[in-house]
């Protein structure tokens, strides 16, 4: 247990063992109020300081030591003066570690408790963001719906109205997404995000000059942090496949070419810049982006559709030989169809065994789940007793022990799932590569006869 744990749980020993003399009974009436006065002082003051510890702790996003301190605050000292947003930072602490279920409960009890308080309006948003992602769209805009009803402040109504429009739209409500999104000021950081939704719904209501003229509008945002630099790249990679799908080519690479190398997805620019240089009949460029490609980022699931593109180049520039080598080493690098199909069936088969672990492991974590919440008294009217004392250390103990467990259990958890993610995109990979291996062979049989032909002449 942490030293400023052990510090409080003394201070909380000490004063439930404080006795008063005897004295006549006005006398010790005054003398109980002064010596409850004081250990109310001592108890605040350590409140305080255990609080203050916390805060520090989620700052680092260290959410697991934070929520064991705020527990142990409202176990120990229900009556201190902040204890309404040391029970919404517990709910935010347990959102932070995905337990959901834990989380709502906290939310719930939060608003039907703290109904003044001034983060009342961050608790409902929390309900709806746990609603939001357990895919629970309609509960979500229900509470969105009860938050606009009150007198949000202008941070819970942007980030409110981002998890609505964001359920609007995966409802197919696009019209209404737009309506929500149009509540986020311009100086709030779900801004630029949602304008890029805006934009999103846009296109599915086929405006499609509104949307791009939104799009636009993002890429001209003036750049003073990473994230909006990220979105703005991937604005533009958005805005350049929507040219390329329109047949606007030209449109297509200066959307491209205003994307910088530092983009987390630069091998999709680049072989998209490939593409679109063959589709303007500018082979030499086409190479240049491939040949980048290909050499920068030669183990990604797109490499094989930028070898057989790059030999399609050399083809057109009747460059025989070179287009021979590029479809040579294509199918050198591809394994045959019957090893693919053989190592397809193991992949699956090794799947379904991970994807029935991981339904075994979110069980477990729902059920220890369940008894960790089931030992947080969040509703206590008084300090604790001096009898109860040593048994809520031994369940301040076990509860330790179970968010151990549960965080182990949920490390386990995302491990597996990021497993079953590749193995579910290698076996992706090895039918998109079956299909590139075809279209190699292929290419090799015409850039052989093309060799040989011009051999002849």
């Amino acid at each position: 247990m942490k030293s400023s744990n052990i510090t409080f749980l003394l201070i909380i020993t000490i004063s439930l063992n404080l006795t008063t003399p005897s004295f006549s009974k006005s006398a010790k009436n005054t003398r109980i109020e002064r010596s409850s006065a004081v250990v109310n002082q001592v108890l605040e003051k350590s409140s305080k300081k255990l609080f203050y510890d916390s805060k520090k702790m989620l700052e680092e996003k260290n959410y697991w030591d934070c929520s064991q301190n705020l527990i142990l605050l409202l176990d120990a000292y229900p009556k201190y003066s902040e204890i309404d947003e040391v029970t919404y930072q517990l709910g935010e602490c347990l959102y932070e570690m995905e337990l959901l279920n834990g989380a709502r409960t906290v939310y719930k009890y939060f608003a039907s408790k703290y109904t003044k308080s001034p983060y009342i309006g961050y608790a409902l948003s929390g309900l709806q963001r746990v609603s939001f992602d357990e895919q629970n769209f309609g509960k979500s805009l229900e509470i969105y719906k009860i938050i606009m009803k009150g007198d949000p402040s202008q941070e819970i109504i942007d980030y409110s109205s981002y998890y609505a429009g964001l359920a609007l739209y995966q409802l197919g409500k696009f019209q209404e997404t737009i309506y929500a999104l149009s509540f986020i000021k311009d100086n709030s950081p779900y801004y630029d995000h949602s304008l890029y939704l805006k934009a999103l719904s846009l296109l599915k209501l086929k405006k499609l000059k509104d949307a791009v003229q939104v799009f636009n509008d993002i890429c001209k945002l003036p750049v003073y942090n990473q994230e909006r630099i990220n979105l703005i790249n991937e604005t533009h990679l958005t805005l350049g496949y929507l040219y390329y799908e329109l047949g606007y080519y030209f449109h297509a690479q200066k959307q491209f070419n205003c994307i910088s190398r530092e983009y987390e997805n630069y091998h999709n620019v680049l072989l998209s810049s490939g593409w679109t240089a063959v589709k303007l009949e500018q082979y030499k460029d086409a190479i240049i982006y491939l040949t980048e490609f290909i050499t920068n980022y030669p183990e990604t699931e797109s490499t094989p559709e930028g070898l057989f593109l790059l030999g399609r180049c050399y083809l057109k520039l009747g460059l025989f030989d070179k287009a021979l080598q590029s479809y040579e080493y294509l199918i050198d690098i591809l394994p045959k169809t019957q090893l693919l199909a053989d190592y397809n069936e193991n992949i699956n088969s090794y799947l379904e065994t991970q994807l029935n672990e991981i339904e075994n492991i979110k069980m477990s974590i729902l059920v220890m789940e369940s008894k960790f919440m089931n030992g947080i008294s969040l509703d206590q009217k008084q300090e604790l007793p001096l009898f109860i004392k040593e048994e809520n250390n031994k369940l301040i103990t076990q509860r330790s022990v179970l968010l151990t467990k549960i965080r182990k259990e949920r490390q386990l958890l995302n491990k597996l799932s990021e497993k079953v993610k590749t193995l579910q995109n290698l076996s992706l990979i090895n039918e998109q590569q079956k299909n590139w291996r075809g279209y190699a062979e292929y290419g090799k049989s015409r850039a052989l006869f093309l060799v040989k032909r011009k051999q002849l002449q």
